[in-house]
Formats: C-alpha cells, sequence, structure tokens
C-alpha cells in the first residue's frame, strides 16, 4: 500500500499554477536572402546590408508560421524583430499565418490573406514605413508610429 502525501489535493493546483506562469521562447531565423541566390544582387542594391527574402523564403516563412499554428499547442502572445528586411519580411509572412482568418491551404504567401490583428502584439517590431496599409490591419495612427527615418518606423504597442 502507498502513503498519499499529507497534501496531496494540493499538487493538482500547484501543477495548474505552474504552468499558468510558464513562458514559450520561440526563435525564428529568417528566410532565404535574395543575396545568397543572385550573388550580383549586391553591386546594384542601394541597401547592400540589408538583402529582401527570396520569393522561396517568405513561402517557408509563411509556412512555418501555418506548422506553428497548426501544432504549437500554446498561443504565441508576442513577436520580437529584427529591424533588417528579411528578418521583417519573415516574420510579416509568420505573423500573417499565425493570424489569418481562414486557412486556406492554397495559399502560400500573406498575399491575399485576411487575418486578424487582435491574435497577438507585435510589439517592438520594426516595420517598413512603405506599406502603411499592411500593418497588421490597424492604420498607422492607431500603432502610434514614430518615424526613425525616411525608410524605417518603430510599431509601439496599440
Amino acid at each position: 500500500m502507498q502513503a498519499i502525501p499529507e497534501r496531496a489535493h494540493d499538487y493538482g493546483l500547484e501543477n495548474q499554477l505552474r504552468e499558468q506562469f510558464q513562458q514559450h521562447v520561440i526563435v525564428m531565423r529568417h528566410g532565404d536572402r535574395i543575396d545568397n541566390f543572385q550573388p550580383l544582387w549586391v553591386a546594384t542594391a542601394s541597401r547592400p546590408w540589408d538583402p529582401p527574402l527570396t520569393d522561396t523564403g517568405k513561402t517557408r516563412a509563411f509556412c512555418t508560421g501555418r506548422k506553428l499554428r497548426k501544432n504549437l499547442g500554446f498561443p504565441i502572445h508576442r513577436v520580437f524583430v529584427s529591424p533588417f528586411l528579411r528578418c521583417i519580411q519573415t516574420a510579416a509572412e509568420a505573423v500573417s499565418a499565425l493570424c489569418a482568418v481562414q486557412d486556406n491551404p492554397l495559399n502560400m504567401t500573406s498575399e491575399n490573406v485576411a487575418v486578424d490583428p487582435s491574435k497577438l502584439k507585435v510589439d517592438g517590431a520594426w516595420v517598413p514605413c512603405l506599406e502603411p496599409a499592411r500593418h497588421y490591419g490597424r492604420s498607422r495612427e492607431n500603432l502610434r508610429i514614430p518615424i526613425l527615418d525616411d525608410k524605417w518606423c518603430l510599431a509601439l504597442k496599440a
């Protein structure tokens, strides 16, 4: 016969509290960048240190976001992004898949995908100012974005 601890009834509560305060961190590397596939791209680029993703890189980032959404088992609450264009493009694709209103398996990138911006927050993320309509469904005024220079702006918590 096994002895039952005096406070056995508290163990269930203890496990629930532990799970409630548990944090998960997911680190994702950027997708395939153009300079790895077109070495001469650097010679004509206006920002050679900041290569964009290839179409394949965007597809992989979107599909990774889709897989995370389906298989992760816990919600993602915040996304932090490096200011490099390839990182922003990777995050934009992954976040679009994570926040997609409907999961259409025919969609391979965020193009024409409706998103629900309330599903997660993009805090401290740098986003290009060139596409103000693509700030995850929110207007620039709602994001309170100060312009840092003519190409970049900082998206603060809405």
